[in-house]
């Protein structure tokens, strides 16, 4: 096998299948997902040699170094004659070495073309209004959570004078200043960990920060002192619901922090929001479905955080139009309504199907 001609070749195959991820593993060929399914090429399955071959042209030397200590690495990598980068994960498993590459266009897609709720109202919020605060996108793997926030801040970018700070494992998208200046920086790169980069951050004079993802409870900590002195901090958090989301990011403190943890939440929080693709359509592909709740609206949510009845939030959630909030069912329910999703796609997701017939 010719490792570097062939690897070309399937990155070009997949950019003409509109693949949203690649796949490389010992015993099988490699497999695209398309639309949502998965797909294998019609190619001799890879042995060990050929899925490390490929992952030697993927990485460089920093981090191959870190796979072969660890055996588990985080990158990116592009081709420089193609208009595509790739984020890359690479483990070892029980058969060997596999590669999941995640295809991430080098256009950031235009906020109005992401999948919002009531247009305008939600992210036109965000970009033009919002100055501090904190915005956590929630979902899971696979759900679009990055290219929603590089939406909002290419938007920002594009239109306010602000310096923009990014701190990503890997960088995905790449932004280019418009009338913002931005810095990103990558974990394992430009400094070692997200709360060293977030403590960093703070003295770079800066109005938004990108924390790429919350895991732990330092760099909760950390975006939240961020967001309540003066800064618009933008994160994710893999959660189902943006109620779920706030009951985790409380969880990830010892019980005697929940106090001062939900004052700060109730204080600094502006937005959740949660989103999922829909199951695979053969004729329009996945649709994002989004459930917003905009906090910084809502004396009740605030309420309700602080006092930790985050049971009581739905409600709020759920009668909150008027500020752009809207529930997953509401939203199921509102694009089913408007021909953009099936309703098998609808009923695997909603809680409430009573409300589709």
């Amino acid at each position: 096998m010719n490792e570097t001609i062939n690897l070309k070749e399937i990155l070009a195959l997949g950019k003409s299948e509109k693949a949203s991820d690649i796949h490389f593993k010992v015993g099988i060929p490699p497999f695209f997902r398309i639309k949502g399914k998965l797909a294998s090429l019609e190619t001799p399955s890879f042995t060990e040699h050929d899925v490390n071959e490929v992952l030697n042209s993927l990485l460089d030397d920093s981090r191959k170094y870190d796979f072969n200590k660890t055996g588990d690495v985080d990158s990116s990598f592009k081709l420089p004659e193609e208009h595509v980068r790739y984020r890359v994960h690479a483990c070892r498993d029980e058969n060997g070495t596999a590669i999941d590459l995640r295809v991430i266009p080098d256009e950031i897609l235009p906020v109005e073309e992401v999948g919002f709720p009531y247009e305008a109202l939600v992210w036109g919020d965000i970009v033009n209004r919002l100055q501090t605060g904190l915005v956590l996108v929630t979902g899971p793997t696979n759900s679009g959570k990055t290219t929603t926030i590089a939406s909002l801040i290419q938007r920002i970018n594009e239109t306010r004078a602000e310096h923009i700070i990014t701190l990503e494992d890997p960088i995905e998208y790449k932004f280019h200043p418009v009338k913002s200046i931005i810095s990103q920086r990558e974990i394992n790169y430009h400094l070692n960990s997200f709360e060293k980069g977030l403590e960093a951050a703070l003295r770079q004079d800066p109005n938004i920060i990108l924390v790429g993802e919350i895991k732990n409870s330092e760099t909760a900590h950390i975006a939240l002192r961020a967001a309540m002195t003066g800064h618009l901090v933008f994160s994710t958090r893999h959660s189902g619901t943006t109620v779920e989301a706030i009951t985790q990011f409380a969880s990830l403190f010892q019980p005697q922090e929940e106090n001062y943890v939900r004052n700060s939440l109730a204080s600094c929080l502006t937005y959740v929001i949660s989103q999922r693709l829909i199951p695979y359509n053969p004729h329009t592909g996945r649709k994002l479905v989004m459930e917003v709740m905009n906090v910084g609206e809502s004396s009740a949510i605030r309420s309700n955080i602080r006092d930790n009845k985050d049971h009581l939030i739905q409600s709020s959630l759920q009668t909150g139009q008027k500020y752009g909030m809207i529930t997953m069912d509401q939203r199921l329910k509102q694009m089913y309504g408007a021909g953009q999703i099936q309703l098998d796609d609808a009923l695997a997701f909603t809680t409430h199907p009573e409300e589709f017939k």
